[in-house]
């Protein structure tokens, strides 16, 4: 089973993708540039996503679940984004599993006020990872907590879309 873990952005978006169990296949961060358009943008980051769904033919999609952003804007293109994943899972015949920000510190951590620090170092000492980016570690993150959630059935609640 591979699960691909996906920390959305627009600027900048993390994606890591893990076999049974902590078995890192890849990752890695897609940057794209303000100086292009947003459609362009979105899809740069689509093409690059299918072709590594392509590549890896992952099962499972694991993502970050929408949460109230102060920032209208970037939750806007957060939402897009999102979109655009799911568009390409669905496309492929993925199960989504959304995970909310506390969820997933509080799995990896058992505090759900954790930093991007504190998830970070957890993958470092206990799983072995050494990531370049943030979000990097937030999408390896995400995919290790689908591999929990496929062990303990979770799957199958009403945050999954299934084909």
């Amino acid at each position: 089973m591979r699960v691909l873990g996906i920390d959305p952005g627009l600027r900048e978006l993390g994606y890591a993708i893990l076999e049974e169990g902590v078995n890192l296949l890849k990752a890695n961060t897609i940057y794209t540039s303000s100086s292009v358009g947003r459609p362009e943008r979105l899809r740069i980051i689509y093409q690059i996503l299918d072709e590594e769904v392509e590549l890896y033919k992952p099962e499972l999609l694991c993502v970050e679940r929408v949460f109230f952003h102060r920032n209208a804007k970037s939750a806007m293109e957060i939402g897009e984004v999102r979109g655009v994943v799911l568009l390409l899972c669905a496309q492929r015949g993925m199960r989504v599993l959304e995970i909310s920000p506390l969820e997933l510190k509080r799995a990896l951590t058992n505090w759900g006020k954790a930093s991007k620090k504190d998830i970070a170092e957890v993958l470092r000492r206990f799983f072995g990872l050494s990531l370049s980016t943030s979000h990097e570690y937030d999408a390896a993150a995400l995919a290790l907590c689908g591999f929990t959630a496929i062990k303990r059935n979770l799957y199958l609640d009403d945050r999954v879309s299934q084909r």
